[in-house]
């Protein structure tokens, strides 16, 4: 994919949510806090279980295609 764009002429990705890319695959509900009238899915959608694979597999492609980085500040 970083490949793709790479020849699409893009010269940089934004990773302010890497880590959404590994999610929990049961996908279970999140859980209800008193008072909130929806559950908490943050431990379910951020920082999955895979998430140090998919960084690892994405660094040495990476570091050949961007060869700046760039900062986003909101």
């Amino acid at each position: 994919m970083m490949a793709w764009w790479r020849d699409k002429g893009i010269d940089g990705f934004r990773m302010d949510v890497i880590s959404m890319l590994s999610k929990e695959q049961r996908f279970p509900d999140g859980v209800l806090k008193e008072g909130k009238p929806y559950g908490d899915g943050l431990p379910y959608y951020a920082n999955g279980p895979r998430i140090h694979e998919f960084l690892r597999d994405m660094s040495p492609k990476g570091s050949s295609i961007c060869t700046t980085i760039k900062s986003v500040i909101s």
